[in-house]
């Protein structure tokens, strides 16, 4: 165990065990922190849809859990010890991390696409995540939060990257007329990105009116409630209400829906991008002959890759609103509390302060 860990300290961490078989459990301190290492004492972390998958399926699409782990990795916290060889931190130093840790040896990551490594340890699942109370990383991959931004809003920055990596690959630029399918807190985010990046015209789907709400507060120029019992007909009908008869030239899928991945095809304009961002179900049946006609460009999100950097920057300049999309805060042992309202897909994103002892009476960060 760390000297800079208070002595006896039992640490503990939110440890899925099986499907919707998770639990605060004792849990190992961390060792001293390797040479290149930091040990992080945790502060607050976001829960990810994708948190809420692995709950459910023990499975992320691809990605299988098949032993315990530690979930979330939507995290901030303060730097409690360094290792030997450690340069770019102190301990005290407020920071969040990059959730994978990468080979750097094999071609994509020589070609600085390490989100695509295929040898990638991560600390989100398959491995353990931040809902401990400490924990080591490697230094090159966390990264300093500024004295302007909350803990909160650090552990948001790692789907801030997902938003902004998003908008990279689908070469979003000033001019571009987008549309959001689904506003969870990643389709809230592209919303801001619309603004960062200067869409002339943002439209935003969804069956919650209250999210909808929340995006139109945040600089959505339309938004669509969908009914359950339209065709996907009548869905186009009204995207090409919002857009004056025309379709977006640029469209993100953020739902995770099937039917949404197969209006993302249909609904993007001819030569137009479409960018898929939620992880859906393994198969689904595309209508690719309709987009391959219309050479539509199709394009997917795996992770991020160097966004950390701008994307802190753009929370310190407070181009983006991240404490808006906090709508329930939790302490970690809450969790299990957390995460029911996770599943039951109330209010927008779910935070639990881990080391911040935390929250008052009125569900507010101290």
């Amino acid at each position: 165990m760390s000297a800079a860990i208070p002595e006896g300290f039992k640490n503990e961490a939110f440890i899925l065990y099986d499907k919707m078989q998770a639990r605060l459990s004792p849990h190992p301190n961390p060792p001293e922190p390797g040479p290149n290492e930091v040990l992080i004492r945790s502060l607050s972390t976001g829960i990810c849809g994708s948190d809420l998958h692995y709950m459910h399926d023990m499975a992320l699409g691809n990605i299988k859990v098949t032993s315990p782990i530690v979930l979330g990795h939507e995290a901030s916290g303060q730097v409690v010890a360094i290792g030997s060889k450690v340069t770019k931190f102190k301990p005290g130093d407020r920071v969040c991390y990059e959730p994978s840790i990468t080979c750097r040896q094999c071609e994509y990551c020589l070609r600085q696409e390490y989100n695509l490594c295929i040898v990638a340890t991560t600390t989100c699942p398959p491995y353990n995540g931040s809902l401990t109370y400490y924990y080591n990383h490697h230094e090159d991959f966390v990264y300093k939060i500024p004295g302007n931004v909350s803990a909160e809003e650090g552990a948001l920055i790692e789907p801030l990257t997902i938003a902004v990596y998003a908008a990279k690959r689908g070469d979003l630029t000033v001019g571009d007329r987008m549309l959001i399918l689904g506003s969870g807190p990643i389709g809230l985010l592209m919303v801001m990105m619309a603004k960062v990046y200067g869409c002339t015209r943002t439209v935003i789907t969804d069956i919650r009116e209250d999210r909808l709400a929340m995006a139109k507060d945040l600089g959505a120029d339309e938004t669509i409630l969908v009914d359950r019992s339209w065709s996907e007909e009548q869905t186009i009908a009204e995207i090409r209400k919002r857009f004056e008869g025309d379709l977006p030239n640029k469209c993100y899928e953020c739902s995770g829906i099937e039917k949404n991945f197969r209006l993302a095809f249909r609904a993007t304009k001819a030569n137009g991008t479409c960018v898929l961002v939620g992880m859906g179900p393994t198969e689904i049946l595309l209508p690719i002959a309709d987009a391959a006609n219309r050479e539509v460009i199709i394009k997917s999100v795996h992770r991020s890759k160097g966004c950390f950097p701008l994307a802190i920057e753009l929370a310190a300049q407070k181009k983006v609103n991240l404490s808006k999309l906090v709508t329930h805060r939790f302490t970690l042992k809450e969790a299990a509390k957390a995460f029911e309202t996770g599943f039951k897909g109330e209010g927008c994103k779910v935070v639990i302060k881990v080391g911040e002892d935390t929250i008052d009476n009125n569900n507010n960060p101290l």
